[in-house]
């Protein structure tokens, strides 16, 4: 396993971002994981804030929420990949330094193998 920072969050006025430091495979898998933080974040917010649920989209819509499942979960994974924000990149005690100041959070911090890794 190696370590990532993975960014996650949410655009337009919410600007949100988090950053944190997980294990994975290799980088597709950690841009898979901050893929599906950033989803999570998004369906925080489903039916507030201008979030639309898929209740809403169905009615907006004019769409039975059953018979038209399909289309709904278009619209709204549509809309969720127009809010969402994701990245994922190797671990490096420079990007960790540069993102001191936002929301970031190592639980590895204190694990001697990372701390092997990245600070011997």
């Amino acid at each position: 396993m190696k370590y990532f920072i993975i960014m996650y969050g949410m655009g337009g006025g919410f600007n949100q971002r988090y950053h944190e430091v997980v294990e994975a495979e290799n980088l597709e898998e950690a841009s898979d994981l901050a893929y599906e933080m950033a989803c999570e974040e998004y369906e925080s917010y489903s039916g507030s804030h201008g979030i639309s649920s898929e209740e809403e989209i169905a009615e907006e819509n004019n769409l039975d929420s059953y018979g038209d499942r399909e289309e709904i979960e278009q619209i709204y994974n549509e809309e969720r990949e127009s809010w969402i924000n994701y990245w994922a990149k190797p671990y490096t005690d420079e990007l960790a330094k540069s993102l001191e100041y936002e929301h970031f959070e190592n639980p590895y911090e204190d694990d001697s193998d990372f701390l092997a890794e990245y600070y011997e």
